[in-house]
């Protein structure tokens, strides 16, 4: 069996959303009949602003409105929700953050469509995030054995591979299909 501990997504509906909406929907309401606690906010709002959100004409309203969605689970299988594979079919971009519980490290996952790396070990609260020693370590070897100054400029883009720069939830385009 799986090991339980807390789970938070957060997930917007954007222009790259591929797949049908009513379906989109329905998986959106399941994600949250599957969370302990759960709600939508518009950008740039507070925490404090944000609404409940339970059914499919809410669901729909907070897609219409471009808002940000959060779901949190108290006992997630190894802190994921279910709902994150089908998110990325469907290119939904998320946040999701797992606490740390006996030998599993906490962990934030950041997906969104075109980018490759999404996993990075983070601090229990999901503020700061982890590189793996060993990939610096590699790096740092790579380093003892350039010639200056040509090959720093491989070394930057290799740490810029390490450590994307992905756009926040909030600056992404909102979907605008019909609901």
């Amino acid at each position: 069996m799986a090991d339980r501990f807390p789970g938070q997504i957060w997930f917007r509906v954007t222009k790259d959303f591929t797949g049908d909406i009513n379906e989109l929907v329905g998986l959106i309401v399941s994600a949250i009949e599957e969370c302990d606690e759960s709600s939508a906010r518009e950008v740039g709002a507070d925490v404090d602003k944000s609404i409940e959100v339970y059914t499919e004409d809410a669901v729909r309203e907070a897609i219409r409105k471009g808002m940000i969605f959060d779901c949190s689970k108290y006992e997630a299988s190894y802190g994921q929700l279910n709902v994150e594979d089908d998110f990325r079919k469907h290119k939904i971009p998320f946040d999701r953050h797992s606490d740390a519980k006996y030998d599993h490290c906490a962990e934030m996952t950041y997906y969104r469509p075109g980018y490759e790396q999404e996993y990075f070990l983070s601090d229990q609260g999901g503020s700061d995030v982890f590189v793996p020693v060993k990939k610096i370590r590699g790096l740092l070897d790579e380093l003892d054995n350039v010639e200056p100054p040509a090959d720093y400029g491989q070394l930057a883009d290799k740490l810029r591979d390490l450590l994307p720069t992905l756009p926040p939830l909030e600056h992404l385009e909102t979907w605008e299909g019909e609901i």
